[in-house]
């Protein structure tokens, strides 16, 4: 059954995101398994050494013993890394465009004709959008690095004056100073927020509609921070909200494990499960807001509700 198209509530979108990943959930978790499970097994292998440093430091200072100096000297040394970790990084920068293009096509199908793609379909798709997918993060590298230099920079050069009208009149400067934290905290968080939402519309804008990388990224942009910034600031705010819940959740579950079964093994399959639930919701997010943004501004339900009557009367 086929989705009604029409504009909705922020509510309404939140709500209709979640029935979406819950009713089409083993088929979207299964596109994400595939990508989750070899990036799972390659970080374990990776921080494997490191782990097992750590549990026995740990395991001495439970028993009451003194700890292994050549342990400490283990720990202070920094993270042993194995040589798996240069695939662990090249499967997560190049696997997650590959499959966030397959999820993204396979939700978008679901919520649009009511059945989600394949796992060969939707992966089969996502190939073909992959070196674009490739190119917006890369855009977005671009974009996005010089911000957080200027950043830098902006934050330098205020907190020299600050700190110097701190020591002569400290109540001035400290509130001042308290005041500008807020607003940067504040500025902070609108760009952060709609960054995340603008890559994400720019991704499914390629998945769906296919006009180039550079067009999705102008488009992804001009969608989320145009007409509809604040509707997209507080529905950016949302999915910002599940991203830390999530992570949230994630290092609470991973650190009750450690802690009553010190297994790093059930650890990492407890995080691979939570990230498959979080990438189909986080999906699902996407492909509803997206299309709310397309009905909007272009009428695309009009548009669709058009294409259809002319198919039926032909």
């Amino acid at each position: 059954m086929r989705t009604a198209l029409r504009p909705l509530s922020i509510g309404e979108l939140l709500d209709r995101a979640v029935t979406l990943s819950v009713r089409y959930f083993p088929p979207l978790a299964l596109i994400w398994v595939f990508y989750i499970v070899p990036l799972s097994v390659l970080g374990y292998l990776a921080t494997a050494e490191s782990t097992n440093i750590v549990f026995v430091a740990l395991g001495q200072v439970m028993r009451g013993s003194s700890a292994d100096p050549r342990v400490m000297q283990q720990l202070a040394a920094g993270p042993h890394l194995g040589a798996a970790f240069t695939w662990y990084i090249v499967v997560a920068l190049l696997g997650y465009p590959l499959a966030n293009a397959a999820l993204l096509r396979s939700t978008s199908e679901a919520y649009l004709d009511g059945h989600a793609a394949t796992l060969k379909q939707a992966y089969r798709d996502g190939v073909r959008q992959w070196l674009s997918l490739i190119g917006i993060s890369l855009i977005w590298v671009a974009v996005g690095l010089p911000l957080y230099l200027a950043f830098i920079l902006i934050a330098v050069l205020f907190a020299v004056p600050l700190s110097l009208l701190i020591a002569t009149a400290k109540p001035i400067g400290t509130t001042l100073a308290i005041v500008l934290g807020l607003v940067a905290v504040f500025a902070i968080l609108i760009v952060v927020t709609l960054g995340i939402l603008a890559f994400q519309i720019a991704c499914i804008t390629q998945v769906v509609e296919k006009v180039g990388f550079v067009r999705a990224f102008t488009m992804g942009l001009s969608r989320v921070a145009g007409r509809q910034r604040r509707r997209s600031f507080a529905y950016g705010l949302s999915l910002f909200a599940v991203y830390v819940g999530v992570w949230l959740v994630s290092a609470l579950g991973q650190g009750l494990v450690i802690g009553l079964l010190r297994s790093p093994v059930v650890s990492s399959i407890l995080a691979a499960v939570i990230g498959v639930g979080f990438s189909v919701l986080a999906a699902a997010l996407v492909v509803v807001y997206y299309y709310d943004v397309r009905i909007r501004n272009e009428g695309f339900d009009l548009e669709r509700a058009a294409a259809s009557e002319a198919i039926a009367t032909s």
